[in-house]
């Protein structure tokens, strides 16, 4: 068996490659794994499907009634493994030490998808507490929240915790609440009531 695999650390992916003896990439039916932002699981690989390549199909865990068919060989890396739970539990526990990011409200937009797009768990929770620390500072002042901070919020909260979900194998109403429970168990007395990812 062969896979691209990201591994999160604090500030990084690192990227590790696994091939089989053909050279071709391929993961086995029944398999969960993240299809560009989606947690599917292969339900078939396709031979010939198109032009004599071979695809996997792939049925998002999220939403049944979405299939997906992609290339069994993907130069883009569109297909990686879920976290294992270990790495998973290592993600949450780097969650006090994330720090969010400063930028400005007109440049909020390419700041969120810049995080989100560079495929880093780390950004990800990056994005989770810049979009609530900003929204908190604009309600503390009485001004209305900006619409970018809510609309990444939850994108980044739906990617991270869909994956988190999956490798820990909770329901994915409930992985919120236990990183919340992790985390603050992880912080000093003083900061236990300012967990915000």
């Amino acid at each position: 068996m062969c896979y691209t695999k990201y591994i999160s650390a604090p500030n990084q992916v690192y990227l590790c490659r696994f091939l089989t003896q053909s050279g071709v990439n391929m993961f086995k039916i029944g398999e969960v794994v993240v299809h560009k932002r989606d947690i599917c699981k292969i339900t078939d690989i396709v031979k010939n499907y198109r032009d004599g390549v071979d695809f996997y199909t792939l049925v998002s865990i999220g939403d049944a009634s979405l299939k997906i068919h992609t290339p069994v060989i993907n130069d883009r890396d569109a297909l990686r493994p879920i976290m294992s739970k270990k790495e998973a539990e290592a993600l949450i526990n780097s969650i006090p030490d994330v720090e969010p990011v400063t930028f400005t409200t007109a440049a909020s937009g390419n700041e969120y998808k810049a995080l989100i797009d560079s495929g880093s768990h780390t950004d990800l929770i990056r994005a989770i507490k810049t979009a609530y620390m900003r929204q908190e500072d604009r309600r503390n002042n009485k001004q209305r929240t900006n619409e970018n901070d809510k609309i990444y919020f939850r994108l980044a909260e739906r990617i991270l915790y869909s994956e988190l979900s999956a490798s820990l194998g909770v329901p994915y109403e409930d992985t919120k609440q236990i990183v919340a429970d992790r985390v603050k168990a992880l912080l000093p007395v003083e900061e236990k009531d300012e967990v915000t990812a």
